[in-house]
């Protein structure tokens, strides 16, 4: 499986790519620090899951997993985020989200629960 991960401060961003290379089960196929970017070069990450920020400057990270759910609608979103009520409410029921900073046991967690998703998805 490959990811992305999208977040415009880097420490978090740095964060998200360490936690990804211990788990060892996804592949890196992208770092954005601008959601526009990674929404430019789409076609060519081939992603199954994308971790995204909500909360960045220009284009908030709802919006660009709105706008990257209409490029492919097989993606996995999970938003990240600092714990924030307003913000967390505005998150759809049913989406996966992890609180900033990421406990790399919930990271796994949800890796674990979107491998399983993604494998009953996949025809046989």
């Amino acid at each position: 499986m490959k990811a992305i991960v999208i977040d415009d401060e880097n420490p978090a961003l740095m964060q998200m790519q360490r936690l990804i290379h211990r788990d060892g089960r996804l592949e890196i196929a992208g770092a954005y620090t601008q959601a526009q970017d990674a929404l430019d070069q789409w076609a060519s990450c081939e992603a199954d899951i994308v971790f995204l920020d909500i909360e960045m400057p220009g284009m908030n990270g709802l919006e660009a997993g709105k706008r990257l759910q209409q490029l492919d609608p097989d993606v996995h979103i999970v938003y990240v985020t600092a714990y924030n009520d307003h913000i967390l409410a505005s998150v759809h029921e049913g989406d996966v989200y992890l609180l900033k900073p990421v406990d790399p046991q919930r990271f796994q967690q949800t890796v674990t629960v979107l491998q399983r998703r993604i494998a009953h998805k996949k025809p046989n």
